[in-house]
This record gives structure tokens, sequence and C-alpha cells, in this order.
């Protein structure tokens, strides 16, 4: 899909501005203090958000994921507190975004990550994209669109024949951490609901034709007693979105809802978003 030239050098992903809250807040005229009370006022557990700080040519961004502070990073993909970010960039200017957590996730998981030029152009780049299952930012020119298991879920995408960059964490390939995360889901909802492993072999042959590696005759991928087993030799560019698709149908299955399960400490994690909840 991609190119093998070398990346380009780290960038800053552009936030979809329609839900600006305020942009080039100069810190000379509204202090810090202020600035931190309206942070905390915002703070609920639906507030995604990024703020870019800028000073000159020095900047930082901050990232919230449904009321977490994700942290702050800064030229070269360093992070950065927040606490000496104030400090050093004391006369700067702030701009603070409200945009839909799975956007938040993505700036926040790719901030050291740098572009990679795609071979085809626009829209033959769509196919690609959707068959590898795509999970990141897509940048042509001007335009940038944010993606989640091979589908556009916010931002413009490029005009026909732009040339395209993609940008995609590097640690979403990570399997042991992976499927460490989809064990403890597993697990527990087989104890909100015993029957959660039956259905999940329903679920399974029903999506096998779309997700091969779910058909249970198969046996690459299995639950049995809310036990998650997976054959080695699955490709973790396929093993995320189906244990992802069959997850979701079981539940749906079952009418269990993600809040009836203890998930609080594993939403504060980075694999939440890797793993692609943060799209359910």
């Amino acid at each position: 899909m991609t190119n093998t030239t070398a990346p380009l050098p780290l960038i800053r992903l552009p936030v979809p501005p329609d839900r600006l809250i305020y942009s080039r807040l100069p810190t000379d005229f509204y202090p810090w203090t202020e600035v931190l009370t309206d942070l905390e006022r915002r703070q609920d557990p639906e507030f995604s958000a990024v703020m870019d700080i800028q000073q000159d040519s020095r900047w930082a961004r901050f990232v919230w994921v449904r009321g977490v502070a994700r942290g702050g990073v800064g030229a070269g993909g360093r992070d950065v507190p927040l606490e000496i970010t104030m400090q050093a960039l004391s006369q700067a200017q702030v701009t603070l975004t409200q945009v839909d957590p799975l956007v938040a996730e993505i700036i926040w998981l790719c901030r050291a990550t740098p572009p990679q030029p795609l071979v085809s152009p626009w829209p033959q780049a769509y196919d690609e994209l959707s068959r590898e299952r795509f999970y990141g930012a897509l940048i042509a020119e001007n335009t940038c669109s944010y993606w989640e298991s091979g589908r556009v879920v916010s931002g413009v995408i490029p005009h026909s024949g732009m040339a395209c960059l993609v940008v995609t964490p590097a640690s979403r390939l990570d399997r042991t951490e992976l499927l460490r995360f989809w064990q403890q889901m597993i697990a527990m909802a087989q104890r909100a609901n015993p029957s959660f492993s039956e259905v999940w072999r329903q679920v399974g042959m029903q999506l096998s034709v779309e997700h091969v590696a779910l058909d249970p005759f198969a046996h690459d991928i299995t639950v049995q007693a809310g036990v998650l087993r997976v054959a080695p030799d699955v490709p973790v560019q396929e093993l995320r979105p189906a244990l992802l698709a069959a997850f979701r149908g079981t539940l749906t299955r079952l009418g269990l809802r993600l809040v009836d399960l203890p998930i609080n400490d594993l939403k504060q994690q980075a694999i939440w978003g890797i793993a692609g909840m943060e799209a359910s």
C-alpha cells in the first residue's frame, strides 16, 4: 500500500475545525490560570478535545479522550507535561477544539509517527485503504480525513488525482498487547453473561464471510468459557477487525452494553483506541 521511500518528517495532524471552542486565545490577556479553570469546567466523561499551544515557532499539543487526559506532545514527537509547557510558553496563543473521541485517539496515537506516501493517488487509494481496513489519518494537500477499519469517520477526502499520505500508529500492530486486551474484554463479558462464548460462536459463523478467521470450524479464533485462543498464523491486520466485529456483534445479540462491564481502567489506556473501541 505504502511507497518504499523513506518516511517524511513528523507533522501535526490537522484538527477538524467544525467544533472549535476558541482560537488563538492570547495568554497575555487570558492568563493560564483562567485557561486551566476553563478546562476543568469542561471536564466530563464525554469531553474529547485537542488543545494547540503556539508561541512563535515553538508549540505543544494536548489531547483528551472521553474526559481522560492522554498527555502532551511537542516538537519532534516528544511527550511534554502541561506544567512545563505553561512556563516555557508563557505568552502563547491557545486553540481548543472539541473532536470525536476516535479522532482524538488517532491524533494522540500518531503523535510520533511520520507520514508515509501511498503508491496510488485518490480515488484508487480508497480500495487499498478499505481492503487493508486502514486506521489512522489520510492527508492530501489541504485535506485530511480520519479512518477506522477502512472507512472514513471524520474530515474531508481528497479530490481525484491527489497524491496521498497516510499516518497510522506504529503501536497498533503490537499483537501481544492486542490479544491481552481482548482476553480481558472477553473474560469480562463472559462473567456478565455466561452465554457469551456460545453466542460468539454463532456470531462468528455469520461474520466468517467477511472475516474468515472467525469461522468456528477453522479454529483460527475461538472463545470457550470466556477464554480467547488465536492461531499464531492469523495476521494482526485481520485479527483486529475480526475480534472487534465479533465482540460488538455478540454484545448486541446478548443485549449487553459496554457500560455494563467494568471497563474504566481499560478505557484510560491507549490500547482502547488501538483496538477500535472508540468507534463503538
